[in-house]
């Protein structure tokens, strides 16, 4: 189980990562990583994947440990599952190996009611890893399905005989957007990746962001295969905590709309602003949204990390899923 709203579970086949910034950004959104925090922490230090992945201050080290056991729990899975995988690293990372993520690919293939959400900020690789991997994510699928006990033998003969839905309709692949900076350089090549479901993850979100050019159907269009598009959007939580203006969110909502595309707000984060003088929300809401209060901490919030649906202003309360028939899913939208 886990505590992040948009997905059921999260699985760790890979542990480990680095902190990147788009070209010519100011602020990236690895500074506050929660997973290189977490992974210090005498609590994930205890199991042996953790090890040589950060340094004593925390930092990542660049090392990247591949943890094959943790595929296995992909195969228990009886009923249509959000899997986030992996959450405490970068798929697409340069120290994970080719073969490592066939064996990943190879698991998702055989186990068609685990839905996995995987998120990357280095597309490019990733583009150009499934360029060439069908064949050889086949070839690691035959041979894991027949050493595995419980492997559905429908769905193996499937892949045993080339009869297999490609892109992976159980993958949705998505790009983390924390600024102008990271949509320009990273939604062009998503779009050029194959995938059932393509999402971009802007959180934490640091600046105003225009992705409509991209969320148009034109535009869309001309990716390699026509997938659904669906945007999660999220504040900055944790220590120091970056401002999260709820007009930027309302702005990515607004341009989600006229795009029928799916958007999910899954938090204000710690310290949600309003820009000075803006009239967006009615007397009588919580003192932390009123105009004149521009920053506050997390000070007043039941929940620390703005995830409360019930604490945002009405209009901002959206969470909306994408299905495979690409019609919008609300699965909870101003709740009383």
């Amino acid at each position: 189980m886990t505590t992040i709203e948009w997905t059921d579970h999260t699985l760790n086949p890979l542990v480990g990562c680095t902190k990147t910034r788009a070209k010519g950004a100011k602020q990236s959104g690895c500074e506050h990583c929660y997973a290189a925090r977490a992974s210090k922490s005498g609590r994930l230090q205890q199991f042996p994947q953790y090890h040589g992945v950060v340094d004593r201050e925390g930092n990542w080290t660049g090392q990247v440990n591949f943890v094959p056991e943790q595929l296995e729990k992909l195969f228990r899975f009886r009923k249509p599952t959000r899997v986030f995988m992996p959450s405490m690293s970068d798929p697409f990372h340069p120290a994970v190996k080719d073969e490592w993520l066939d064996q990943i690919f190879a698991a998702i293939a055989l186990n068609p009611k685990a839905i996995v959400q995987m998120l990357t900020k280095r597309p490019a690789r990733m583009r150009d890893y499934f360029r060439t991997a069908k064949n050889r994510i086949r070839i690691a699928a035959v041979d894991m399905g027949r050493s595995t006990s419980n492997t559905d033998q429908g769905v193996l003969a499937e892949i045993e005989s080339c009869q297999w839905d490609w892109p992976l309709p159980n993958l949705w692949l998505g790009v983390s957007v924390e600024n102008q900076q990271a949509a320009d350089e990273r939604i062009p090549l998503l779009l050029q990746t194959p995938a059932a479901v393509r999402f971009l993850s802007c959180e934490p979100l640091l600046e105003a962001v225009d992705i409509s050019g991209f969320l148009n159907s034109r535009n869309r269009s001309k990716s390699i295969v026509k997938s659904t598009f669906w945007t999660i959007i999220g504040g900055e939580s944790g220590p120091g905590a970056r401002p999260f203006y709820l007009e930027w969110a309302r702005s990515l909502i607004q341009q989600c709309r006229d795009a029928e595309v799916p958007v999910f707000l899954k938090q204000i984060g710690s310290n949600p602003m309003h820009y000075q003088n803006s009239l967006v929300d009615k007397p009588g809401t919580p003192p932390w949204m009123l105009v004149e209060y521009l920053g506050y901490q997390g000070r007043g919030m039941r929940d620390r990390k703005g995830g409360d649906i019930q604490e945002w202003p009405e209009d901002m309360r959206v969470r909306e899923f994408p299905d495979f028939s690409c019609e919008v899913i609300s699965i909870e939208r101003s709740e009383k």
